[in-house]
């Protein structure tokens, strides 16, 4: 069964990859001052709502790790990771449970 992944929209594929970079570049730098802030208060660390934004920005900043296979995937117009619709299959998945 051949599976079709293409991007298909009413907008360019491209125009929301830059919109996606953009968004990435920000949401890393942005995220790690943040970060960097919170570990050098070293005072605060026992707090609890230390904590929990410091949880927070991590989990941020793991989420932002799919944002490069989508910009990928958006630019070249269909999923490029992987050579046979299993591994596309696999990794789109895998890309997604994320």
């Amino acid at each position: 069964m051949e599976r079709n992944y293409t991007f298909t929209g009413d907008f360019s594929p491209e125009a929301v990859a830059g919109v996606l970079s953009i968004e990435m570049i920000l949401a890393l730098i942005a995220n790690g001052v943040v970060l960097v802030i919170t570990i050098y208060q070293r005072k605060s660390w026992k707090q609890s709502s230390t904590i929990f934004f410091t949880s927070l920005i991590l989990a941020h900043l793991v989420l932002t790790l799919y944002l490069p296979f989508s910009i990928a995937a958006l630019a070249a117009g269909e999923w490029i990771i992987g050579s046979t619709d299993e591994e596309k299959q696999g990794t789109c998945d895998f890309i997604g449970f994320i």
